[in-house]
């Protein structure tokens, strides 16, 4: 466990240091560009992640789970074929079938340099991983970040702030994360003879992964462009801009902490048969992460309608209710990914790909109810109670795939998690009412510390289990230190 602490704090470094920078430039760049700019960015970008799941057909995936170098290796080669190919095409079929317009020709070239980055980017990374280059991989997330908003700045101060901007942005991304991990050449040169002799053998044990999770993947990403398509098809390219730049807050916590840690355990579980033993560090991950993010969303939900226009600027007003509603969501999006890397350890893809058909289309029916009387906020109130009952089933399910265990059995551990969980959710909404109705800034910003302090305090003093987790965790970060 030592080792896994270890390796998750030093990933963990990384966000750190990009999510402060992001901390101090969004605000610059929300300024700078309108929710309209915003709106068709998120639109495009999402867009073309649908073809990039097809960048490396998830070949990246398997590669931390290889069993030897070479394996490992072949993946990665196979990955960066696959890439070069999908890049090609991809952007080809999209100018054959365009208008061959000045526009058509640039997103087509678009396409093709933002292919051939990302599957190169998520090969190198999966190599990195299996060969546990956390300090590099770390590395290259910080250059990566902050090219990408240092463009964003730069390109809107000397040219227009428009979507370009944002697109030439995103593109340098992946561009500074590949210039970081490229250089370890040792780790995935191998030779043509091995190459050409296995490539059909090791591609054919990890079968499950072009088959499944391509088409989980590929659910996913439509579900993201088709919750943007709708809101700004329904209501407004505003409204859509206003949602990215929610979601774009909200992943900062989950990108700082649920992120690295989720990595280093994928790549833990990769070593470990026996269920029971998943079952164990599973169990011990998703209750802590639980308690800890549910404090951490919550208190987001209620700093942010009072503080947002300071944060981003006065025309970002509605944004923070959006914020209040989806921070509910975001406790359970820490803890999909760990189930998602469950779920493929054990060779239950099929429940993610179920997952994932099954919320697209609870997010398209909850938009349409939004539309029929024409409330964009019931839309994304819908939506939310629509991810957390699925994203609840899917958590549950994969206990239940593990070890054969009664989830809802009540007993005094239990009873304790359930009157913690009332309690604080009680006051939670007391506060936010008092938060929402009252027009003095300092209860949205004292209400908000005072419950946070409550909320830890008496999950230290009454949740034993999470006292120790909590205990265990620091112990061991302050050994590896």
């Amino acid at each position: 466990m030592n080792h896994f602490i270890k390796n998750s704090v030093k990933l963990s470094l990384a966000p750190l240091v990009t999510q402060l920078i992001s901390l101090l430039l969004i605000p610059i760049i929300s300024r700078l560009y309108s929710q309209e700019v915003f709106g068709k960015f998120n639109l495009i970008t999402s867009q073309i992640s649908i073809f990039a799941v097809f960048a490396t057909f998830s070949i990246d995936q398997a590669i931390p789970l290889a069993r030897n170098k070479n394996e490992s290796k072949t993946l990665f080669w196979i990955g960066i074929i696959i890439t070069i190919l999908v890049s090609l095409f991809s952007s080809s079929m999209f100018f054959v079938f365009s208008d061959y317009s000045y526009s058509s020709k640039m997103i087509s070239l678009f396409l093709l340099i933002s292919l051939m980055l990302h599957g190169t980017h998520m090969s190198l990374q999966g190599l990195s991983f299996r060969h546990n280059n956390f300090g590099n991989i770390a590395l290259s997330r910080v250059f990566s970040a902050v090219g990408s908003k240092v463009t964003n700045v730069i390109f809107a101060l000397i040219y227009l702030p428009n979507v370009l901007g944002l697109l030439i942005g995103n593109l340098m991304s992946s561009f500074f994360a590949i210039i970081l991990l490229i250089k370890y050449k040792s780790n995935y040169f191998i030779s043509f003879y091995y190459f050409k002799k296995n490539w059909h053998i090791h591609l054919k044990k990890y079968y499950q992964y072009p088959i499944f999770s391509v088409t989980s993947d590929l659910i996913f990403r439509f579900r993201q462009f088709i919750l943007l398509f709708l809101i700004q098809f329904f209501f407004t390219i505003k409204s859509s801009g206003e949602y990215s730049m929610a979601i774009t807050l909200l992943a900062i916590p989950l990108t700082l902490i649920s992120s690295p840690f989720n990595e280093v355990f994928y790549r833990k579980i990769a070593e470990i048969e026996e269920k029971s033993e998943l079952f164990k560090i599973y169990k011990r991950i998703v209750f802590f992460f639980f308690i800890i993010f549910i404090g951490i969303y919550l208190f987001i939900s209620m700093i942010m309608p009072s503080s947002i226009s300071f944060l981003l600027g006065n025309k970002w007003n509605d944004t923070g209710i959006v914020i209040s509603i989806i921070s509910f969501v975001y406790i359970f999006e820490t803890i999909l990914p760990l189930t998602f890397s469950i779920l493929r350890k054990i060779g239950r893809q099929n429940y993610i790909l179920f997952y994932q058909f099954t919320i697209t289309i609870l997010i398209s029916i909850s938009i349409y109810v939004g539309k029929l009387y024409n409330s964009y906020l019931l839309s994304i109130i819908l939506v939310s109670i629509s991810s957390i009952l699925s994203g609840s089933f899917l958590i549950i399910k994969s206990f239940n795939l593990l070890y054969h265990l009664n989830l809802f059995t009540i007993n005094s551990n239990n009873m304790k998690y359930i009157y913690f969980l009332i309690i604080n959710l009680m006051l939670y909404f007391i506060l936010f009412y008092i938060i929402f109705n009252n027009t003095n800034i300092y209860y949205g910003i004292i209400l908000p510390i005072i419950f946070v302090f409550i909320y830890y305090s008496s999950a230290l003093y009454f949740l034993s289990l999470f006292k120790n987790e909590f205990k265990s965790i620091t112990e061991s970060y302050l050994k590896n230190k």
